[in-house]
């Protein structure tokens, strides 16, 4: 997830500032040029760990070209609301935005996003090197709506499975097999096993829950949308993935009872200190769970596979350039200097800083890269069988509907079908209107 791999991309290269000028391929370098010297470009992100380590890089980028890049800071409580609000009031600031990819087609539908397209196929705008094609498909898809590219796509993230190696000697392959291994190592279930939990969900409503649900879904078969474009969650493919949900945490209880309230953080700890014995959670966290200092209790028994069923959700953050900026081209030249592969390359080596997880096939297909850090070799075979949410304008709203289904089929307000049902009603009237 965004939290922890864009911060630390951020901060190694702008501990990588000194070494810019006299640059390996792997260290940041200068940019292709500056059209920024004389103008006042604002990079406007969430409040989080990575806040000073935008500063530091902005503050590079500027030594480097005499620009004038200035970092807007907004809390994390209102963000998107305060995002949102300037955005549809065509306020000319900021001029650099970004937000989860699951808002590039709501947005740039709405006419929030200046198209960067002509800019890609421009060679005095963007050098032949930068080469756009080499993003991963997964995640050009993500800044992608309408054949129009809207952004550059960071921090590419896939959910994997992690296991306990001292507990779990092969890890499971399909959903049947991971309910099985969760009961095993449940306490309630068997008074034996040596963690209180077999795994957990991450359950508190927002963007988690449809996606880690709609990993189990598409695996059974399942798709958003049937041919004629309606809502088909309530198929025998979505029951069956929304039941299982439900009796994990209320028939089985092999997840923690409070776990309808976990998101990224609270998953991590649950593995961390040995609560579970394994966990469906974001490549963002293989790091921290590899770490003595961070993961005292398991780091030396960890290791990471793909999520059952073999299909896992894929994200990305996007950065893109708002609609009204005047000052579009500027702001254009820092994005490029941002994503260009130099960039991601070290990004991924860790250099100047903790390594981050790369969005370029050139990266993860690297050999030192993948000598340094074999994992990156699971994520590239993952990436390939992963999807994304479909990239249509109301999505914002029918992933609402998707969580609310979602809850109330875990929690047992709602039979899965009734709950699955009353979202496909919502969601086909959404999509029509």
């Amino acid at each position: 997830m965004r939290t922890f791999s864009r911060r630390r991309f951020l901060a190694r290269s702008a501990q990588a500032g000194a070494l810019a000028l006299a640059a390996p391929a792997a260290v940041l370098a200068a940019p292709y040029r500056s059209s920024a010297q004389s103008l006042t470009v604002a990079v406007q992100l969430m409040s989080d760990h990575e806040t000073n380590s935008w500063r530091g890089i902005i503050d590079q980028y500027n030594r480097l070209n005499k620009a004038n890049v200035q970092l807007v800071v907004l809390g994390r409580t209102g963000f998107y609301e305060k995002l949102q609000t300037e955005l549809m009031g065509k306020s000319r600031t900021p001029d650099i935005v970004q937000f989860a990819s699951n808002l590039t087609a709501p947005y740039a539908a709405a006419g929030f996003l200046a198209p960067l397209s002509e800019y890609l196929a421009d060679a005095s705008a963007t050098p032949k090197d930068f080469d756009f094609e080499d993003f991963v498909p997964g995640a050009r898809e993500t800044v992608t709506y309408n054949k129009q590219v809207y952004g550059f796509p960071d921090d590419l993230s896939v959910y994997l499975l992690y296991y306990r190696t001292d507990l779990i000697s092969t890890p499971p392959q399909t959903w049947t097999e991971y309910y099985d291994v969760a009961r095993r190592f449940t306490q309630s279930q068997n008074p034996k096993s040596p963690t209180r939990y077999g795994t957990t969900i991450q359950g508190a409503q927002g963007s988690l829950p449809p996606k880690e649900w709609s990993q189990t879904f598409w695996s059974y078969g399942g798709t958003i949308f049937n041919g004629k474009g309606d809502s088909s969650l309530a198929s025998d493919a979505g029951i069956r993935a929304l039941t299982e949900r439900m009796e994990m945490l209320r028939v089985w209880k092999c997840v923690p009872a409070d776990a309808i309230n976990y998101s990224y953080p609270e998953t991590s700890t649950a593995f961390q200190e040995g609560l579970v014995a394994m966990a469906v959670q974001w490549n963002a966290a293989y790091s921290d769970f590899l770490s003595k200092e961070k993961s005292p209790k398991v780091y030396d028994r960890v290791k990471a596979a793909g999520v059952p069923g073999g299909v896992p959700f894929v994200q990305t953050q996007v950065w893109s350039i708002n609609a009204n900026s005047p000052n579009k081209r500027a702001a254009y030249d820092f994005l490029l200097w941002t994503r260009a592969k130099a960039q991601d390359l070290a990004y991924a080596l860790g250099t100047g800083g903790e390594p981050g997880n790369p969005t370029r096939a050139s990266t993860l297909r690297n050999p030192e890269v993948l000598a340094k850090r074999p994992e990156l070799k699971g994520l590239a075979d993952a990436i390939k069988k992963g999807r994304t949410f479909p990239m249509i304008a109301p999505w914002a709203k029918v992933q609402g509907e998707m969580d609310k289904a979602i809850a109330l089929g875990t929690t047992g307000q709602m039979t899965p079908t009734a709950a699955l049902k009353a979202a496909d009603a919502a969601i086909t009237q959404i999509v029509r209107s």
